[in-house]
């Protein structure tokens, strides 16, 4: 628990303390708020794009197999276009709904060849040098 201040210079600058901080309090709280609106909104738009997801996936797979079954003509030049129009539809909802990820890693450059001193395991090196080690190098 504080302890109260003992002396009303304190108290003034305490005070005073409290009112610097109580607009930086409504920033932050304001922040918050748009935060939290802004998760739930994108929270909405992940729902919606998930459902049309489904549907272009749905309509998709029905499309593929009167595709494979024609034979040609103009009826299956038209399934072919409205299937690629679908596919394309759907990668823009998948890359709306999920973005692109930079997260990836890169591809490694080429590997720079480095000189490694011989690892000489984990016994003790000698040092002849030391006035303690006499004899056991």
């Amino acid at each position: 628990m504080l302890n109260p201040p003992s002396n009303a210079d304190e108290r003034d600058a305490l005070r005073e303390k409290l009112a610097q901080a109580e607009p930086h309090h409504a920033q932050v709280e304001q922040a918050r708020k748009r935060a939290e609106r802004a998760r739930a909104i994108a929270e909405y738009k992940a729902k919606a794009l998930t459902i049309e997801l489904r549907v272009l996936l749905r309509r998709l797979s029905e499309l593929r197999g009167p595709v494979t079954r024609l034979k040609g003509g103009d009826q299956r030049t038209q399934l072919e276009l409205e299937i690629r129009d679908l596919e394309a539809r759907l990668a823009d909802a998948q890359k709306e709904a999920y973005g692109t990820t930079n997260s990836e890693r890169r591809a490694r450059q080429a590997a720079k060849s480095r000189e490694r001193a011989v690892q000489t395991g984990q016994a003790p090196s000698p040092q002849p040098a030391c006035p303690h080690h006499r004899g056991r190098a």
